[in-house]
C-alpha cells in the first residue's frame, strides 16, 4: 500500500464484476475458498486518543503473508497504519489520532484476494490516567517478570487475558510483536496462534512501550516436554516476629524436575511485612501479613504476626554536635539520640523536630535544617517528656532554591521534539502525573533541551521522557526521579544538581519601597530594593540620582537632601529598573514687616500678606 492511499484512506471494494466472476468460477465445478464465509476483522470498538492499537484478520490461511493483504483506511485523520511494528501476517497495527475528528468514526478494511472485510473504530478523547503496569496469563505460560516460556504444536493455539494497572488507565490494548510471523503470531483477539516449527520470540507491549512481557515460543519439532509444577510449600510454617527483624523463607517445587520451578514471593501487606525476591521477610510494624510462595501456577501462603518492639527506657534525648551556623539557603543535617544513663538506646518513640523561627531557619521531620534568612533561631527535638535544643545561627547566602530544571540531550528525540512526562510527589505521597506526552522541553546548551519546574519545596520529581509519537526513555521501566534544583540525565545516568553548562535566570523585575517622598536639606534616608525572580543570577543593585545637586544617593541606598529641588532615584539590577521622585524643599526664613502709620487709626492695624502668590 503506498504512502498516498495511506494517508487518504482510498478504499478498493469488491465490484459486482468481481462477484459475477467468483460465482462463475463456482459455476464451472471450481471450489471456492474456504475461509470465504469466515474472513471477519476483530478489534476494539473504541479507542483513546494517541492510542496504538491492533486489528487482526481471522478467517484467512494461518501462514497468510503480510502482502497478501491490502489494508485501508476511511478517514486518516482517525487513523492511520503505524510505521511500528509493521504488518504481520493476518495483523495490522494503527495510530488513532491525537485529536479525533468529527465523531472519531473510523472504518478499517482489509482485502484478501478479491474479498474485503471491514471493522469500524471510534476514536475517544478521554482524561490520561496513568498505566502502571500490567499482567498476563494463559494456559501453557511459565515464569515471572515479564519472561516466559510456552511450547505448542504445529497449528496449535493459547487464549491469553490481560489485567492493567490501575484498572482505570487509559491506555488498556496490548500491541504484540513476533520476531518471526512464521512460527508464531498474536492479535487483538489475545489469541495465540503456532504457524510453523521453530523457536522465537513473541513480545506484548503496553502503550508507549512502556512496559513489555516476552515469551520464548517453540513450536512443534523436537518440542521439550513441560513437566508442569504440582505443588508449593513453604517451609516451617506460620512465623512470628518483632518490628525490625528478618527472616529468611524456603519454599519446595514438586516434582524436583518441574519444568518451571522458579518461585516468585509477595505479600498482602508491606506496611507490616515486606518480603523480596529471594523470601526474605522484614518485619515492619505491629500487625499480620500473607506471604506467598508461587511457582508454575501453583502456590503455597503462610501467616506473619508482626510484634511491636519492646520498648527501651531512656532518660535524656540529645541533639549531637551542638550549636551551629548555615548560610541563607544551605541546609544541615542534625541526628538526635536517645540516652540511658549515658548510653545510647534504641526506641519506636518519634522525634519531633520544631524551629522558634521559621522566617529564620526551618526544619523538616527528620531533622534537616534549612537557612531561610539572616538570624538566629533554635532547633529542638522532643521525644515523649524529653528535648533539647540548639541554636543555629544562619547568615547571608544564595536564596533558597524554589524550582527543578531537567536537562535531556537533544538528539535522542530532537531539539525541538523531546517532551518530558512528569510529576511531583509532594511530601513523599505520589502526585499527578502531566497529560501525556507532557510538555515539550526547549534548548538550553551544549546540545540538551531542558523544562523548569515550579518546586518551592524540593519535593522528589518522577520523569519520563517521549518524542510526542510514542518512543519513550522512561529508564527501564523504573522512571527517572530526584531531587534538587536540577537534575541531568546522560547515557541512561541521573545526577543531581550538576547542569551541563551555567543558566542564567534573568531578572523579571526591581522595585523600590516607599514610592515618592521629601527629603530636607542636609537629611537622608535609606532605600530598600526588591528583585525578582528571587533565585535571579545577577541580583546587585545600582543606585543612581538623576541630579547628584539637589538629591546624591550611595550604593547601599542612602539619599541625602543637598539643596532645593527634585531628583529621580533609580534602582537597577540585572537590565531591569525602578524610579521614585525625591523632593528637597528650600530653606525656611522669617519676614518681618515694619510699618508706621501717617495718620491715628484709633484701631490696632491689620496686615494683610500672601507668600508664593498664596493668600
Amino acid at each position: 500500500m503506498s504512502i498516498f492511499d495511506r494517508l487518504h484512506g482510498i478504499r478498493k471494494k469488491v465490484t459486482a464484476g468481481a462477484v459475477a466472476v467468483a460465482t462463475l468460477i463456482a459455476g464451472m465445478g471450481l471450489v471456492a475458498p474456504a475461509y470465504a464465509a469466515d474472513f471477519t476483522l476483530v478489534g476494539p470498538d473504541t479507542v483513546p486518543s494517541s492510542d496504538k492499537f491492533q486489528i487482526t484478520a481471522l478467517g484467512l490461511p494461518s501462514d497468510v503473508a503480510t502482502d497478501d493483504i491490502t489494508w485501508e483506511t476511511s478517514q486518516w485523520r482517525n487513523a492511520m497504519q503505524s510505521m511500528w511494528p509493521m504488518n504481520q501476517g493476518n495483523t495490522s497495527t494503527w495510530d488513532a489520532d491525537m485529536s479525533p475528528y468529527e465523531d472519531g468514526s473510523v472504518t478499517i478494511s482489509a482485502t484478501y484476494q478479491g474479498q474485503t472485510a471491514e471493522k469500524t473504530v471510534t476514536v475517544e478523547k478521554k482524561p490520561y490516567v496513568y498505566l502502571a503496569g500490567f499482567e498476563l496469563t494463559g494456559d501453557g505460560l511459565d515464569g515471572a517478570d515479564g519472561e516466559y516460556t510456552l511450547n505448542l504444536p504445529a497449528g496449535g493455539t493459547v487464549e491469553t487475558s490481560s489485567t492493567f494497572t490501575p484498572e482505570n488507565a487509559t491506555y488498556q490494548h496490548l500491541v504484540w510483536q513476533t520476531m518471526d510471523p512464521s512460527v508464531v503470531r498474536a492479535g487483538a483477539d489475545g489469541v495465540i496462534r503456532a504457524v510453523g516449527n521453530g523457536s522465537t520470540d513473541l513480545i506484548a507491549y503496553s502503550y508507549g512501550r512502556i512496559h513489555k512481557k516476552t515469551i520464548h515460543v517453540t513450536v512443534g519439532g523436537d518440542t521439550p516436554v513441560t513437566i508442569p509444577v504440582e505443588s508449593v510449600s513453604i517451609n516451617g510454617g506460620d512465623v512470628t516476629m518483632q518490628a525490625g527483624e528478618t527472616k529468611s523463607l524456603s519454599a519446595t517445587v514438586a516434582p524436583s524436575n518441574a519444568t518451571n520451578k522458579k518461585i516468585a514471593w509477595s505479600t498482602s501487606d508491606a506496611t507490616v511485612a515486606s518480603v523480596d525476591n529471594a523470601g526474605k521477610i522484614t518485619a515492619r510494624k505491629a500487625g499480620t501479613a500473607t506471604i506467598t510462595a508461587k511457582a508454575g501456577g501453583k502456590s503455597d501462603t503462610i501467616t506473619v504476626t508482626v510484634e511491636a518492639a519492646l520498648p527501651v527506657p531512656f532518660d535524656s534525648v540529645k541533639i549531637e554536635g551542638g550549636d551551629f551556623s548555615v548560610k541563607a539557603g544551605d541546609t544541615h543535617q542534625l541526628t538526635a539520640v536517645l540516652l540511658a544513663a549515658g548510653v545510647e538506646v534504641s526506641s519506636d518513640d518519634t522525634f519531633n523536630w520544631t524551629s522558634s523561627n521559621t522566617d529564620v531557619a526551618s526544619v523538616n521531620a527528620n531533622g534537616l535544617v534549612t537557612g531561610v534568612a539572616k538570624g538566629t533561631a533554635d532547633i529542638t527535638v522532643t521525644v515523649g517528656d524529653k528535648s533539647d535544643t540548639v541554636a543555629v545561627t544562619v547568615t547571608e547566602g544564595e536564596p533558597i532554591a524554589n524550582s527543578t530544571t531537567i536537562y535531556y540531550p537533544a538528539s535522542n528525540f530532537g531539539a525541538n521534539s523531546t517532551y518530558v512526562h512528569y510529576r511531583v510527589n509532594k511530601g513523599g505521597t505520589a502526585g499527578t502525573w502531566t497529560t501525556a506526552p507532557g510538555v515539550k522541553m526547549e534548548a538550553a546548551c551544549d546540545g540538551y533541551v531542558k523544562y523548569t519546574i515550579d518546586n518551592p519545596d524540593q519535593d522528589e520529581v518522577e520523569f519520563v521522557f517521549n518524542n510526542g509519537s510514542g518512543n519513550w526513555d522512561n529508564n527501564g521501566e523504573a522512571n527517572y526521579k530526584g531531587t534538587g534544583e536540577s537534575l541531568l540525565v546522560k547515557n541512561g545516568a541521573l545526577t543531581v544538581d550538576n547542569p551541563p553548562c551555567t543558566v542564567t535566570v534573568p531578572v523579571s523585575s526591581v522595585s523600590v519601597a516607599g514610592g515618592d517622598f521629601s527629603l530636607n536639606v542636609g537629611a537622608s534616608r535609606k532605600l530598600s530594593a526588591t528583585v525578582s525572580p528571587s533565585n535571579a543570577t545577577d541580583r546587585s543593585v545600582s543606585w543612581k540620582s538623576s541630579d547628584t545637586s539637589v538629591a546624591s544617593v550611595e550604593q547601599n541606598g542612602t539619599v541625602w537632601g543637598k539643596k532645593a529641588g527634585t531628583a529621580t532615584i533609580t534602582a537597577t539590577a540585572g537590565g531591569k529598573s525602578a524610579s521614585l521622585t525625591v523632593t528637597v524643599p528650600g530653606q525656611v526664613s522669617d519676614s518681618v514687616v515694619y510699618y508706621k502709620p501717617t495718620v491715628t487709626l484709633g484701631v490696632t492695624p491689620t496686615l494683610w500678606y500672601r507668600v508664593n502668590g498664596k493668600a
